[in-house]
Formats: C-alpha cells, sequence, structure tokens
C-alpha cells in the first residue's frame, strides 16, 4: 500500500466478518474505515476466499554506496532513509523494507 485505504477496497473479493483496529489512547477495539500503512488491524474472514494484497505502485528498493563499498542511501516505497556510518541512520524507511 502506498497510504491509507478504505477497508471494503483493500480487502476486496474477502468474505469480511470484523475487522478492528485498537486506540492506544484510549485502549479499547475500534471498527475503522480505513487501512493505514504501518498500523496493525485485525481481520475475520467468515469464508474461504482468494485475496492478494494491494502492492505498493513501485515496490522497488534502491541503493547508493560510497566508494568503499559503504551503503550511503536505500530508497524504497516508505521513502528515503540515509545512512551516516555504519551506526547512524536517518529516514522512514521500515525495518520491514530493509535487506
Amino acid at each position: 500500500m502506498d497510504g491509507p485505504g478504505s477497508v471494503s477496497g483493500t480487502f476486496s473479493g474477502l468474505a469480511l466478518g470484523a475487522v478492528r483496529g485498537y486506540d492506544p489512547a484510549s485502549g479499547a477495539l475500534t471498527s475503522p474505515t480505513q487501512v493505514t500503512v504501518g498500523q496493525a488491524d485485525w481481520v475475520e474472514a467468515t469464508a474461504a476466499s482468494p485475496w492478494t494484497p494491494p502492492l505498493p505502485r513501485d515496490p522497488t528498493m534502491r541503493f547508493v554506496y560510497d566508494g568503499d563499498g559503504g551503503r550511503v542511501k536505500a530508497t524504497g516505497p516508505g521513502g528515503t532513509t540515509t545512512f551516516l556510518g555504519q551506526s547512524y541512520e536517518v529516514g522512514p524507511v521500515p525495518p520491514t523494507f530493509r535487506p
């Protein structure tokens, strides 16, 4: 996913029973109308049916390396991360997209 999407659009073709999210501020379960990247939701399927999750428009990761072979930058669906040496990085690329 590239951004928020409707529950019905994201799970189209799946026989949905209930979808629940968690609101950390109130500690309560919610019935979301949208799904958001980086947020987990519980989905109940009421019947067996094939479902293909939506993919990012460009699921490609791109890396830039310096002359010594050290990674300098990683760009992917989540954004760009800049690496300053081996122990410091700045950016939004989620850990699931790192090699």
